[in-house]
């Protein structure tokens, strides 16, 4: 079996953890109905069989210890995980991607230390009533949010998570999708009159991308839609004509091609509510200030594509769980120790006083 050597990376002003910090954890599982082996040939077999991957995906995540978990390609919820979770002291709520999609979204926190006060999620497809009816924007991809109130601080805060476009050829729909997750978990802070907002998940955008770059500073300039592949000075991948390869590897359906038209004119700004920007909480404990190596790792594509995000105005990030360290050249996700194509993300957090 193999290990992997993750380490704590501590924020560079604290050497211990707060007495009030909690522990954030994402994790993109791999739905099951995603998984073929020809996407995986270095894998055996027998380790890509949900009887196999389920006890080590409910391993994983309870070593994680998080006090609030985001995941993202559910699919075994009612199954397994549901009961799983609340073994371990943890309320869940899971929500179901629309249509014939058979994964989903759920937030977990431990019942001891918090209460939901409410919960609320979305599709994103409802951004053609705004962007127009373009078939690329209806992809059945979906956010949730739900409101905490924390009993050892008492305060009131939003966690929300998402699972974005997977395909590399639709930069703009990215930016698109990431500034309406932003957007919806103000309005659900702004009804509870709440400042603090922590958002994790699978954002399938690489640090330099647009979609992040909008995140990380608060507006950015529309990309047109992609054509063919490069990998170009923004971070964003593009695929070839030939072969679609990005963040989730080769396409999972058979739909056809999607006619590419912009959305909005090229160059337009794109701005977060309120002025509102996040950090990474692995680029704020870095010495180095850039995020974690990588977090999905396959031959065709190993990159940061998942992210716990903070404004660091409200919240402190007292360390973080960092990338394994001394793997062989081959070693990819999943294998027949480790049960999807994403490692976990995990960060250590506490809200600031006076906010």
């Amino acid at each position: 079996m193999t290990l992997l050597r993750r380490s704590w990376i501590p924020a560079r002003s604290s050497a211990k953890t707060a007495a009030g910090a909690f522990r954030v954890a994402s994790y993109n599982v791999l739905a099951q109905t995603y998984i073929r082996s020809e996407l995986f040939p270095y894998c055996p077999r027998g380790s890509l069989r949900s009887r196999q991957r389920i006890p080590k995906l409910l391993n994983e995540i309870g070593s994680l210890e998080a006090d609030l978990l985001c995941l993202q390609e559910v699919d075994f919820y009612e199954s397994a995980l549901e009961n799983f979770l609340s073994r371990e002291g943890y309320v869940s709520v899971f929500r179901k991607r629309p249509g014939r999609k058979a994964d989903g979204c759920c937030i977990a926190f431990r019942g001891s230390r918090f209460e939901v006060l409410s919960c609320a999620d979305w599709c994103y497809d409802t951004l053609t009533s705004k962007y127009g009816n373009q078939r690329r924007l209806r992809r059945n991809n979906i956010g949730m949010a739900v409101v905490l109130r924390d009993n050892y601080s008492g305060v009131c805060f939003v966690l929300g998570t998402t699972h974005m476009l997977w395909d590399p050829l639709d930069p703009d729909v990215k930016v698109l999708q990431a500034a309406d997750f932003v957007g919806r978990a103000l309005e659900v802070a702004r009804g509870f009159g709440t400042p603090f907002i922590v958002l994790a998940g699978d954002l399938n955008s690489t640090p330099e991308s647009h979609a992040m770059r909008l995140l990380f500073e608060g507006s950015v300039y529309m990309p047109r839609p992609m054509e063919r592949v490069t990998q170009d000075v923004s971070g964003d991948l593009v695929c070839s004509e030939t072969r679609r390869e990005g963040p989730q590897g080769p396409p999972t359906s058979t739909d056809p091609p999607l006619h590419r038209e912009a959305l909005v004119p090229e160059g337009t700004l794109i701005e977060l509510p309120e002025n509102f920007s996040f950090c990474s909480a692995y680029a704020a404990v870095n010495p180095d200030g850039v995020d974690i190596c990588w977090t999905n790792r396959r031959p065709q594509f190993t990159a940061t594509i998942d992210y716990i995000l903070v404004p660091t105005s409200q919240v402190d990030i007292e360390r973080a769980l960092w990338s394994p360290e001394g793997l062989a050249d081959d070693f990819f996700l999943p294998n027949e120790d480790f049960p999807s194509d994403h490692i976990p993300v995990v960060a250590d957090l506490c809200f600031k006083n006076g906010v």
